[in-house]
C-alpha cells in the first residue's frame, strides 16, 4: 500500500489503521514538500518517501493507495490512481463538483478497480448496532444526527468552496452516509435551510438538512458551528415501529424497545477508522466490492451537492446526477 498525504489526520489515524491490517506492506508515502513524508516514513516503516505522487502510481509493488490530501485534490488523485491500475481508498469528500464526480465515475468504470470513500462512522460498532436494531422493520424510520461542530474561521481553506468544499460537503457527508447506512437506502430528495446569512467566503455552517430517503424514511442533520464546545459533539437518534436508539458521542449506544434499554459500548475508539481500513484491505484481497460501496459514496456525494443547492435556492432538491456540470457547479457555488 501507499499513502498520498502525510498530515496530522493521516499520521495519527490512517497510518495506525493501515499498520493493523494483516498482510499489508507499507511501501511508499508522499507529501507535497516531502518533509512530512520523510518523517512519517521513518516513524512508521514505509520503504520510501517522495514528493511526487506519480512515483507511487508507477510503482508496480503498490496495489492500493490511500488518499488523504486537501479536498480539492481528492478526485484528481483518485482518477490518476485508477488510470494507473490502483485500488483507491480516498478520504471524504469524494469530489467537490459534479464534473469531478463524473470523472471519478468514468475512471472507475474504465479501470475496474475498487474505490472506497472514507465515511468511517458507519463502521463504528455503535452504528452497526443501531442499524441491526432496525434491520427487521417493515416501514420507514426517522434518524436524527446533531453535530455541535464548533467554529472554523471564514478564511480557512476548509471554508473555501474550491479548495475545501465548505463544511456540508466536506464534513456533513459523514452524517448523510450514516443516515443512509442506518436506513439501508439512499437519499432521494433534500431540503436545507440556514441560520442567518452566509459566512464570509463560503456557505453557512449553521444549518438543518432534511433527507427524504427512497424507502420513505426521513433523516435530519442539524449541523451547527455556533454552539458551545463543552457539550458533546455528536449525537445520533433513530425511531420507528416501537423502537428507539441513541448514540452519545460514540461512547455508548442505548437501544430501547418494549420498556427495556440495552447498552452497547465499543472497545477503544468508537468512530470506526480501524474497521473501515480493514474492510478496504479485505475487499482488495478478496477481489470484491467493499460493504461501503462506490454507489453509496456517489449517493452521499450527490446528496451533499443537493444540500448546497437547497441552501442557495431555499427549495427542495433532487439527489440525482446532473449532467450539465457547469450549470450545477454554478448552482452549488463553485
Amino acid at each position: 500500500m501507499a499513502l498520498i498525504g502525510a498530515g496530522n489526520f493521516a499520521t495519527a489515524t490512517l497510518i495506525p489503521a493501515m499498520k493493523k491490517c494483516h498482510d499489508v506492506s507499507l511501501v511508499g508515502i508522499c507529501s507535497a514538500g516531502g518533509l512530512s513524508a520523510r518523517s512519517a516514513a521513518g516513524r512508521h516503516g514505509f520503504a520510501y518517501c517522495t514528493s511526487d505522487y506519480q512515483e507511487l502510481l508507477n510503482d508496480e509493488r503498490i496495489h492500493a493507495v490511500v488518499i488523504a490530501t486537501r479536498h480539492d485534490t481528492h478526485a484528481r488523485f483518485t482518477v490518476d490512481a485508477l488510470r494507473a491500475g490502483k485500488h483507491v481508498f480516498v478520504e471524504k469528500p469524494l469530489a467537490l463538483t459534479v464534473e469531478q464526480l463524473d470523472e471519478v465515475i468514468a475512471a472507475r468504470e474504465a479501470a475496474g478497480r475498487i474505490v472506497m470513500a472514507g465515511y468511517n462512522r458507519r463502521f463504528s460498532p455503535l452504528s452497526i448496532a443501531v442499524r441491526d436494531f432496525f434491520a427487521q422493520r417493515t416501514g420507514p424510520i426517522e434518524v436524527l444526527c446533531r453535530v455541535n461542530a464548533g467554529a472554523i474561521a471564514g478564511d480557512s481553506w476548509y471554508q473555501d468552496g474550491e479548495e475545501g468544499g465548505w463544511r456540508i460537503i466536506s464534513e456533513g457527508c459523514h452524517f448523510v452516509d450514516l443516515i443512509q447506512f442506518i436506513c439501508g437506502c439512499a437519499p432521494a430528495e433534500v431540503f436545507a435551510d440556514m441560520v442567518g446569512g452566509a459566512i464570509a467566503g463560503g456557505q453557512n455552517d449553521n444549518c438543518a438538512v432534511t433527507l427524504k430517503m427512497t424507502d420513505g424514511s426521513l433523516g435530519t442533520l442539524i449541523y451547527v458551528a455556533n454552539g458551545d464546545s463543552h457539550l458533546e459533539k455528536e449525537r445520533v437518534e433513530a425511531f420507528g415501529q416501537g423502537r428507539a436508539a441513541v448514540i452519545e458521542n460514540w461512547s455508548i449506544a442505548r437501544l430501547s424497545t418494549g420498556g427495556r434499554i440495552r447498552k452497547v459500548k465499543p472497545s477503544g475508539t468508537g468512530k470506526g477508522h480501524g474497521l473501515e481500513m480493514a474492510e478496504f484491505v479485505r475487499a482488495v484481497r478478496d477481489g470484491r466490492e467493499p460493504s461501503l460501496t462506490f454507489d453509496d459514496a456517489v449517493a452521499c456525494t450527490l446528496a451533499t451537492f443537493a444540500t448546497v443547492r437547497s441552501l442557495a435556492s431555499k427549495r427542495s432538491q433532487q439527489c440525482h446526477l446532473e449532467r450539465d456540470a457547469s450549470a450545477t457547479a454554478a448552482a452549488v457555488g463553485v
